[in-house]
């Protein structure tokens, strides 16, 4: 499974996190070939990208960090559950927003008493609240649209 890359995002990134040349894959097959890096590798691919890049990497001895949600499929789900137990690695799903600065703070303020007692805490994530935060669907679109044709 190899998705076109966005080059141009692709070498932004690489070069702010200082990731070495030798360690820049354009897919999931690549790294599987170069040989295993790490003992966990971290899948932040887009949603519906999560099992064809997770079962590579489980397979290859890698217990992975996934970006929720798991997959978008219930059958996806089982399928990544079953091949994790069938190579005896750990898949551990991680909730980016919740440890966001921004529900940092409202716990903050809360333990310190300065909004007053809580009786009842409802939150709800508009998306959009930053420039940075896109429905998932924009997001993949962006990542997989070449430069030229973003606007």
């Amino acid at each position: 499974m190899d998705e076109a890359i966005n080059n141009d995002l692709f070498s932004v990134t690489a070069e702010r996190f200082t990731v070495l040349p030798t360690h820049r894959f354009n897919s999931v097959n690549e790294l599987i070939a170069y040989g295993k890096i790490a003992d966990v590798a971290i899948n932040a691919t887009m949603d519906d990208l999560h099992l064809d890049t997770a079962i590579p990497l489980l397979r290859s001895g890698y217990d992975l960090l996934l970006e929720k949600p798991i997959s978008t499929t219930a059958d996806n789900v089982l399928t990544l559950h079953r091949e994790a137990t069938r190579h005896g690695r750990t898949v551990l799903i991680c909730h980016v927003l919740r440890h966001a600065p921004f529900y940092r703070k409202i716990k903050e303020r809360l333990a310190d008493g300065d909004i007053g007692g809580t009786l009842n805490l409802q939150l709800t994530k508009h998306v959009s609240y930053t420039t940075w935060q896109r429905p998932s669907s924009a997001v993949n679109e962006q990542m997989r649209r070449p430069a030229a044709r973003r606007c």
